[in-house]
């Protein structure tokens, strides 16, 4: 069994402005590559050129986890938080959390994406509920 070092980050996206079209894992990948040409130059992309991959992007909640060799980690990283825009869509790139293993990325992932859904059912609940009085002894 191969172990390969690698790091993954669960970034989150936010738009800023209107949308023009539907975002896609592949269109989020090239506008990152893009901005490692940008900012690094050649040396940069060659490095990243493999190992740089999205993976479970989730379009709804605007979360998703980017794969890459730990030897670029701090590289990427770097430039996740450079991307301004995705296809002439302006947008904002965090890193929320750095994991060593594809389980513990996907694990925070769904905890966001919970997080975010239980989070708007919970103000509608409370919008609804009304507070009844306590009838002390």
């Amino acid at each position: 069994m191969v172990v390969q070092a690698e790091r993954l980050f669960v970034v989150r996206l936010e738009l800023l402005g209107p949308q023009h079209e539907v975002l896609q894992a592949s269109m989020l990948l090239s506008a990152l590559r893009e901005c490692i040409a940008d900012t690094f130059g050649d040396f940069g992309a060659g490095c990243v050129q493999h190992s740089l991959q999205v993976k479970h992007f989730r379009a709804a909640v605007g979360c998703f986890i980017v794969r890459v060799a730990r030897a670029h980690a701090a590289l990427v990283q770097s430039a996740i938080c450079m991307v301004c825009s995705v296809r002439k869509q302006r947008v904002r790139l965090t890193v929320l959390r750095t994991a060593g293993s594809a389980r513990t990325a996907r694990q925070y992932l769904e905890q966001q994406c919970r997080g975010q859904s239980s989070s708007a059912d919970n103000a509608k609940r409370r919008s609804r509920k009304r507070e009844e009085p306590v009838a002390v002894r």
